[in-house]
């Protein structure tokens, strides 16, 4: 029996660890599932808040994104108005010459108006005769280079119209150009305003000339008219031949002095052409060198601007530049310097070549100098008052400016400024 009972307990012991151990390994996988469920739980959880997180940031964004859209297209309409309502005609050209963009004004002022948005710079030829003034302000902005030019071109009712082109590049950041915007002024207006007013400037100027013309006048005549008398008397041959020798030099004042007045009174119109300035004001520093000797006055050109063309008639640019170097040797009775030389200036897409001539005379006082280009007025008693005028309206026809600068016993320095050549071509003068 206790062999027995001994035999049977024993399987019983074994089940029992078995079921034990069964257990315990369900109770760890228990354990693990539920660990990782949390984890997968977890991570589940910050997976749904980064979503939500992405989400939200990305509906900002997007918001962001149209809001920009809707700006910049409030912009583009903003600008095109802008555009549309400049008195002014803008094209804009890549470098190839296509035209990208052209307001009202400007096809109104090119005669575009049957063309569509794409046209090109033979379009512009085919009805006016900018084609060439364009192919030159779209190359100088091909090269990142500002330029104007001023030209004429006749309507189709036959009328002339003065226009005002000016080239400005536009690029990539980084400054490299792609292309330039043209902009394109109808100045006619301006221009017969300034024709207007200068007509009327002179016609003012008349009445002051008219009196200044009758003393000038006299005083020749009334010498003329008293030798004549006195020749009338005389017998003597040499007598005679002297006070007819004195009525000769009156006579010529008498001429000097009116062709002086036609000169001033005669809308001047130059006949320009290309030429080197350098040229002219070496011949008439070598044609007054004879008389700046006499007088003991050096002359030093220096060579300075060489290579740069004006747009000018030279001989008109010839008698202002001799007529402000007589000005310096009177000023200058003890002897002195003249300086000459060329320079070049940019304002407002505008190049200029100046040439400026600066002597070590008495100078000029303060409150005289606003004066010294009103006609008749001079300082010199065999003054005719006509040089300095003379000089201005030279000048100021060719669309250029004449500026003094002057210091009481130091000197006087003058500017004249002339609009730069647009191209090298074209027989040079001299």
């Amino acid at each position: 029996m206790n062999l027995s009972e001994g035999r049977a307990a024993g399987p019983r012991v074994e089940v029992g660890e078995g079921r034990k151990s069964l257990s315990l390994q369900w109770i760890a996988a228990f354990h693990h599932w539920d660990r990782s469920t949390r984890e997968l739980m977890e991570a589940y959880e910050s997976l749904r808040d980064q979503v939500a997180r992405l989400t939200t940031t990305l509906e900002a964004r997007n918001r962001a994104l149209e809001e920009s859209l809707k700006e910049e297209e409030r912009l583009r309409e903003l600008l095109s108005t802008i555009l549309e309502a400049l008195p002014v005609g803008v094209l804009v050209w890549d470098k190839g010459g296509n035209l990208l963009k052209m307001n009202s004004m400007g096809r109104k002022l090119l005669g575009l108006g049957g063309f569509g948005e794409a046209c090109s710079l033979d379009d512009v030829e085919s009805v006016c005769d900018l084609g060439e003034v364009l192919r030159e302000l779209i190359s100088c902005a091909s090269r990142g280079q500002s330029s104007s030019r001023e030209t004429s071109i006749a309507s189709q009712n036959g009328a002339v119209r003065h226009l005002l082109l000016r080239s400005t590049p536009y690029g990539e950041p980084n400054g490299a150009p792609i292309g330039g915007v043209v902009t394109i002024e109808d100045i006619t207006d301006l221009k017969n305003l300034q024709e207007e007013i200068a007509r009327k400037q002179r016609l003012a100027a008349m009445g002051e000339m008219a009196a200044n013309i009758v003393h000038e006048v006299r005083n020749p005549l009334g010498g003329i008219k008293l030798m004549a008398s006195l020749m009338v008397e005389e017998e003597r041959k040499e007598t005679r031949a002297k006070i007819s020798a004195q009525i000769e030099d009156a006579l010529g004042s008498l001429e000097g002095l009116l062709k002086n007045l036609l000169h001033f009174a005669r809308p001047i119109k130059p006949r320009t052409r290309p030429l080197d300035p350098m040229g002219v004001l070496s011949d008439c520093l070598n044609f007054i060198g004879p008389l700046a000797e006499q007088k003991k006055v050096r002359i030093w050109l220096e060579e300075k601007g060489l290579g740069c063309l004006v747009e000018a008639d030279c001989e008109l640019l010839k008698q202002a530049i001799f007529n402000i170097l007589l000005n310096s040797l009177q000023a200058m009775p003890q002897g002195g310097e003249i300086r000459a030389w060329i320079d070049t200036a940019e304002e407002m897409a505008q190049k200029w070549v100046e040439i400026i001539l600066e002597d070590t005379g008495t100078g000029i006082p303060s409150h005289v100098l606003p004066k010294v280009f009103d006609p008749f007025f001079t300082t010199r008693a065999e003054g005719s008052g006509l040089g300095l005028s003379i000089v201005h309206n030279i000048v100021v026809s060719h669309g250029g400016s004449v500026r003094i600068e002057s210091e009481e016993g130091v000197g006087t320095r003058v500017k004249i400024r002339i609009p730069r050549a647009q191209k090298n071509t074209g027989e040079l003068v001299p």
